[in-house]
């Protein structure tokens, strides 16, 4: 089994909860923290942090069985994925998209079409994009980051 890939801030919230523990922690233990905290704000430092892990926890049910999966199989921070714009462009219409069925690379909205993807790994697009470089290095290109789904 492969580890499973949690977006940093879970990574951290898992973390967090490890180190309020003085025993191995499981999946039940940081949902528990989580909720509690974002609940009864037991400790308001910690409060953004583990609001953004119970959004990402109840966004979808693929997550909760993602962050149950880290617990038996081992986890490790994914990488961020980002909607990409190039600059330039109209500021509506200058989202990086990639065309799944074409297999090429068009600037609109982001998922414009059905077959088309909007959000992006760094290091995939500098193995599947050849102009990725350039526009990079020439800071044509702004990063936003998403959720990973």
């Amino acid at each position: 089994m492969s580890k499973e890939k949690l977006p940093e801030y879970v990574v951290n919230t898992i973390e967090i909860v490890e180190q309020q523990r003085e025993r191995p922690i499981g999946a039940f233990e940081v949902l528990q923290e989580i909720f509690m905290n974002d609940f009864m704000h037991t400790d308001m430092t910690l409060t953004p942090q583990f609001d953004k892990t119970f959004l990402w926890i109840s966004k979808s049910d693929r997550n909760i069985c993602s962050l149950l999966r880290a617990f038996k199989n081992g986890y490790e921070v994914g990488e961020p994925k980002y909607h990409v714009q190039v600059k330039g462009l109209n500021t509506v219409t200058n989202y990086l998209n990639y065309d799944t069925d074409d297999k090429d690379f068009y600037t609109d909205v982001p998922d414009f079409l059905d077959r088309s993807v909007s959000r992006f790994t760094k290091s995939w697009l500098a193995k599947n994009w050849s102009e990725y470089e350039a526009y990079n290095n020439a800071g044509l290109l702004e990063f936003e980051e998403v959720e990973n789904d």
